[in-house]
């Protein structure tokens, strides 16, 4: 915690100071040798300031990703298949290299997975958690302008969450009894809507995208 009486003292200009805002995140000030803490507060206030305006203009065009963070909300997701999720490239760039990183602790000790490609990314097991088993722990994925340099660039926290897996096989079988139930015969819509809430209740919250996805590439769509 800061106060106005405080002193912000740089003894070189590979020092820095890292500005933590619950709007804006985390933010870094760089090479400002000056120990006045008059130029402190203009210092902090006149970057807060610009970050707002640069994320008020990059909202309409962030689009895509604020309604990705709503649906990764949950403590825990239900995760179908590859767990594919596009992003509108135009919107958010994934060009490295910015790109969405993944971050878990194994044992006390942490891991990062670049999970994305030029048009989305992937919450499969088998993008993830290569070569481990369950239980799976707590995966935070954020989205990075430097996926090389997370910790000092620009990133915008995507989900928090613990991943849930199923045996695809059985969960066809269980869906497809569902599907088979309807009276008569459903739409698309209601399929996914009555699929997707079945598997709340069973499992987990599922990705609205992912539903789509599986119940198409399992041939349950009607």
């Amino acid at each position: 915690v800061l106060k106005t009486s405080d002193n912000l003292t740089f003894h070189s200009k590979a020092s820095y100071l890292h500005v933590i805002n619950s709007e804006l995140g985390r933010k870094t000030i760089r090479n400002v040798p000056d120990n006045s803490p008059r130029e402190l507060m203009q210092l902090l206030n006149g970057f807060l300031s610009q970050d707002k305006k640069s994320k008020t203009s990059r909202g309409a065009a962030s689009k895509g990703i604020e309604e990705l963070i709503d649906q990764l909300s949950y403590d825990t997701l239900l995760i179908l298949s590859s767990g594919r999720i596009l992003i509108d490239s135009t919107e958010t760039s994934l060009k490295k290299p910015a790109g969405v990183l993944a971050t878990y602790r194994i044992n006390g000790n942490k891991v990062d997975r670049i999970i994305s490609d030029n048009s989305g990314f992937n919450l499969g097991k088998r993008y993830l958690f290569s070569g481990l088993d369950a239980p799976y722990p707590k995966v935070v994925v954020n989205y990075c302008e430097d996926t090389a340099d997370p910790f000092f660039s620009p990133i915008i926290m995507l989900g928090s969450f613990v991943p849930y897996y199923v045996d695809d096989e059985s969960l066809k079988i269980e869906v497809k009894t569902i599907i088979d139930a309807f009276q008569t015969k459903p739409s698309s819509a209601d399929v996914v809507k009555q699929i997707t809430e079945y598997l709340n209740s069973e499992y987990a919250f599922p990705i609205h995208e992912n539903v789509m996805a599986w119940l198409q590439s399992s041939k349950l769509m009607p």
